[in-house]
C-alpha cells in the first residue's frame, strides 16, 4: 500500500516494476504460513521489506542525491575491506601475524580473525616455497560472497560512477577471493570495457597463464579447478550437489508444494534442503513465486536498462541476474542499490521526456 501510494503520488502512474515486486513480496511471505518449525519472529518480519522501504525512502529524492548516497556507500565498502587486502599480502609473504580462531553464523568451521578487521577461512591456507596463499574474505564469512558483491559493485560503478581507482580495487578483491562466480562474470565486464581489444587481451592472458601454470598449479588446482562440477560442468561441487538434491526433491513433493513452495526461511531449517544456488528460490517460493521474482529482476535489469542505456549496457546489468544463479541473494545491499539506481534513472528519463513510455 505504501509503495503504491508514494509511486502514484510522485509520478502519477504505477510503474510495473512495483507491481511485480509487490506480487513476489506477497507470494513469498504467504508461503511462510506453511513452515512447521519457523520461529514467530521470522514469521512476523516480512521478507523483502528492506527493499520496499529503501524504494519508499528514495521515492522523493532526485537522481543526483541518490547517486551521491550510493557512491559514498561503494567507497565505504572498498575502504573497510582494504585492511583485509593488506593483511592478505602480509600473509602471502609469511609475516608473523597474530589472530584469534572464531566461528561464524553457527557454523562448526574455524575462521581466523586478524585484529578485528579481516576474516580468513582457517582451512584454506596453502604454503609453497616461502609464500602462503589463501582466499580473501574481507569482512565476510565466505570468499565467494565477497567475490559476488565485488563483481556486482564493479558493474554498478561502471554504469553509474566510473571511478577507475575503486574499480581497480574491486577487481583485485575479486581476483584474490578465487571466486568462480567473480571470474566468470568478470568476462562480460571486460568485454564491455575493452570492446574490440577483448579477444587480444583474453588471448594474451591465456598464453601468460599457460606459461606459468607449472609454477602456480599448487594454487589453481585446489582453489579453482577443483571447484568445477562433475563431468566438466561449470557449477562447482556444492552447486552440483544442489542439482542432485533438487532432482530428489522434485520426485518427492506434491503439486501444491511445487507451486507455492515451502516458505521463506525453510531452506535453512530443513536439513535435507540447504540449497546454496538458484534452487533455493524454487524450494522456498515455489514455481509461482520464483516466476514473479525473475519477472521483476528481468524487468529491472534487462527491459528497463535497455530502454535507458541501450543494448550494450546489458553486458553489465545482466551480471546481478547471473550472480543469483550461483548465490541466491537478491535482497542484498548491492542488489538493492542497483535496482534503486536503475529505477531512479528511468524516472529521471521520464521527467525529461514525457513521451518515453
Amino acid at each position: 500500500v505504501l509503495i503504491l501510494f508514494f509511486n502514484v503520488k510522485n509520478y502519477k502512474r504505477i510503474n510495473k516494476v512495483f507491481i511485480y515486486l509487490i506480487a513476489a513480496y506477497i507470494i513469498g511471505n504467504f508461503s511462510k504460513l506453511f513452515i512447521n518449525d519457523l520461529q514467530l519472529s521470522s514469521l512476523l518480519f516480512p521478507s523483502g521489506i528492506t527493499l520496499i522501504l529503501v524504494l519508499i525512502i528514495f521515492c522523493d529524492k532526485n537522481v543526483s542525491e541518490t547517486k551521491k548516497i550510493f557512491n559514498n556507500y561503494l567507497s565505504f565498502f572498498v575502504i573497510i575491506n582494504v585492511p583485509a587486502l593488506i593483511l592478505w599480502f602480509l600473509i602471502f609473504f609469511n609475516f608473523d601475524l597474530s589472530y584469534n580462531v572464531i566461528q561464524l553464523n553457527e557454523r562448526t568451521l574455524n575462521y581466523r580473525n586478524y585484529y578485528n578487521v579481516a576474516v580468513f577461512c582457517d582451512w584454506i591456507f596453502y604454503n609453497w616455497n616461502g609464500i602462503t596463499i589463501t582466499r580473501l574474505n574481507g569482512l565476510f564469512e565466505e570468499p565467494g560472497m565477497f567475490g559476488t558483491y565485488s563483481i556486482i559493485m564493479l558493474a554498478i560503478d561502471e554504469v553509474f560512477f566510473k571511478n577507475k581507482k575503486r574499480q581497480i580495487l574491486l577487481i583485485i578483491f575479486g581476483l584474490l577471493t578465487f571466486s568462480l562466480t567473480f571470474y566468470l562474470l568478470l568476462l562480460p565486464f571486460l568485454i564491455y570495457k575493452s570492446q574490440k581489444h577483448f579477444i587480444r587481451i583474453l588471448f594474451s592472458i591465456l598464453i601468460f597463464f599457460i606459461a606459468i601454470y607449472d609454477q602456480i598449479k599448487f594454487v589453481i588446482e585446489p582453489l579453482i579447478l577443483s571447484r568445477f562440477g562433475r563431468g566438466g560442468n561449470i557449477l562447482g561441487i556444492s552447486r552440483q550437489s544442489d542439482f542432485d538434491k533438487f532432482l530428489i526433491y522434485i520426485d518427492n513433493i506434491d503439486f501444491f508444494s511445487f507451486i507455492i513452495g515451502n516458505g521463506i526461511g525453510s531452506n535453512r531449517l530443513e536439513e535435507t534442503a540447504q540449497f546454496s544456488s538458484v534452487f533455493q528460490f524454487i524450494y522456498e517460493l515455489g514455481f509461482l513465486g520464483s516466476i514473479f521474482l525473475f519477472i521483476f529482476l528481468i524487468s529491472v535489469f534487462i527491459v528497463e536498462s535497455y530502454k535507458i542505456f541501450g543494448l550494450k549496457i546489458l553486458l553489465l546489468t545482466m551480471i546481478p541476474i547471473f550472480s543469483i544463479l550461483q548465490r541466491p541473494d537478491f535482497g542484498s545491499s548491492v542488489m538493492i542499490i542497483f535496482i534503486v539506481l536503475l529505477i531512479k534513472t528511468k524516472q529521471q528519463t521520464i521527467t525529461i521526456n514525457p513521451n518515453i513510455s
